[in-house]
């Protein structure tokens, strides 16, 4: 897929979220930090998506569970990220889960889905 075109999936969301919340980008770019021109190009797929700190504080901001940009913002990068260093068996685990990943059935998603529903 073209590039532009993966990025378009995040700021795409990320614009229809912002103005249905009736918040207009320059608000939105203050909240962040950022310049207008900045996030303009991000909604516009032009640049990629917002860093994961950023999504946090435009979710809150736009209420709007961080989940769903987050996984918006995996599709425009092509993959997900996970922190490291948080222990030698979280590592264990992510690479673990990471190999098996596209071999995971329904069954083992909505397994993993209960526990992960536990923790949130």
């Amino acid at each position: 897929m073209d590039p532009v075109k993966e990025h378009q999936v995040f700021g795409t969301y990320l614009r229809k979220v912002r103005m249905g919340r009736g918040v207009t980008l320059r608000e939105l770019a203050n909240h962040l930090g950022c310049s207008d021109p900045y996030l303009s190009d991000v909604e516009l797929g032009r640049r990629a998506p917002l860093t994961d700190a950023r999504i946090h504080q435009a979710a809150k901001f736009l209420r709007v569970e961080p989940v769903k940009l987050r996984v918006k913002a995996a599709i425009s990068r092509g993959k997900f990220t996970l922190p490291t260093k948080v222990s030698v068996r979280h590592d264990e685990m992510a690479v673990r889960l990471a190999m098996a990943w596209e071999s995971l059935s329904e069954r083992d998603l909505e397994a993993i889905g209960k526990v992960l529903k536990k923790t949130s």
